[in-house]
């Protein structure tokens, strides 16, 4: 069981990259431009034997999703020839997002095959779970990114702060992880 420490009666140092001012001061503020990590997702777990037993596949699922919630330009695209002017437009049909909205419209769905009609619902359990926002990759290991930037203060002390908290943390790092700076850095 985790407990919390007992409070002491004298407050504890200010660590180099907190602020006790409120507001934060410019150099602690916090950056708005870090990644993140998880966005809400819904998870569709397919029951390929009960479509097997209707004549539909989990092709036939994915087709049917991807045309009705990203339109037709995903899995079959269509052109419209302009007579007049000779010029190509891309025709999509997609499902307005108000028309399925809701939990209960999604698995009203139809899968179609060659020879078969089901509701997604029938053939499908959903459930939420959250998914990885954004996969960031450099020379391609998995990486997370986080941002600094200069403000009120000048690129070489902003980058001397950032790489002292980075040398703090190297002790911390799961095994296998390393942390790097790359970007604009004062020589």
């Amino acid at each position: 069981m985790f407990r919390s420490p007992a409070p002491t009666s004298t407050p504890a140092a200010p660590s180099p990259t907190s602020c006790s001012e409120d507001p934060p001061c410019p150099r602690h503020r916090r950056s708005p431009h870090q990644e993140q990590f998880q966005d809400p997702a819904l998870k569709v777990d397919f029951n390929r034997e009960l479509a097997g037993v209707v004549g539909l596949t989990e092709g036939d699922a994915a087709t049917s999703i991807q045309a009705t919630l990203s339109g037709s330009t995903q899995t079959a695209p269509t052109y419209w020839l302009n007579p007049q002017n000779g010029v190509s437009y891309p025709v999509s049909v997609q499902t307005p997002q108000y028309g399925i909205d809701t939990l209960g419209e999604l698995k009203n769905l139809p899968l179609t095959a060659a020879q078969s009609t089901q509701l997604l619902g029938a053939l499908a359990t959903f459930s939420p779970e959250p998914r990885n926002a954004l996969v960031s990759r450099y020379d391609i290991r998995p990486v997370v990114n986080i941002y600094a930037t200069t403000q009120g203060q000048d690129l070489g002390s902003v980058a001397a702060e950032v790489q002292k908290i980075v040398n703090e943390s190297r002790a911390e790092l799961p095994r296998g992880s390393t942390v790097a700076i790359r970007g604009r850095q004062a020589p």
